[in-house]
């Protein structure tokens, strides 16, 4: 099933699909989540979650706030000071799942010819301009940029919440 999701635009989309990528998009949090978790883990190599070999009780980590402050700030964020690994990896993880829909509405349009999914995806395209302009925010942290994010974010929050109520869930 994940095949399908990794070829999409390229095989015809069933309803399982397209359950699965809204999952997917339902979890970027999560993946958002993971990324930090791994990227802290990698920026601490000294932190152990496991006991060395000659004590005789589990490890206990204390994280003081020296430790959090000097190497982890630039885990979670898109800032590029650190380097372009993890901002990227960031960018990309909360991107991918979108990148899905917005290639299976592609393929339904390419398919049956209705202009509805088009219209749907221009909703995921909405978070494409959300996640970049965080990132664009992070590498140029001023006033104007911090405007652009905001709008985006809305943008992107208003036309999500109006197909959703509109077309998904049938509400009005």
């Amino acid at each position: 099933m994940l095949i399908r999701e990794i070829l999409a635009g390229f095989v015809k989309v069933e309803f399982v699909d397209f359950w699965l990528a809204d999952q997917f998009n339902s979890l970027v949090g999560i993946f958002m989540d993971t990324e930090f978790f791994l990227c802290f883990l990698s920026s601490h190599p000294e932190l152990s979650l496991l006991p060395k070999s000659n004590e005789t009780s589990p490890a206990v980590i204390e994280l003081s706030s020296s430790l959090v402050s000097t190497k982890a700030y630039h885990c979670g964020s898109y800032s590029v000071e650190r380097g372009y690994f993890w901002p990227i990896l960031r960018l990309l993880m909360a991107c991918y799942p979108a990148w899905i829909r917005f290639l299976q509405c592609l393929r339904r349009f390419h398919d049956d010819g209705s202009g509805t999914h088009l219209y749907n995806t221009a909703k995921y395209s909405t978070s494409f301009l959300k996640y970049g302009m965080a990132f664009y925010y992070a590498q140029e942290p001023t006033q104007s940029s911090f405007s652009l994010m905001c709008c985006a974010y809305f943008c992107s929050s208003a036309f999500t919440l109006y197909w959703d109520l509109i077309h998904d869930w049938v509400f009005f």
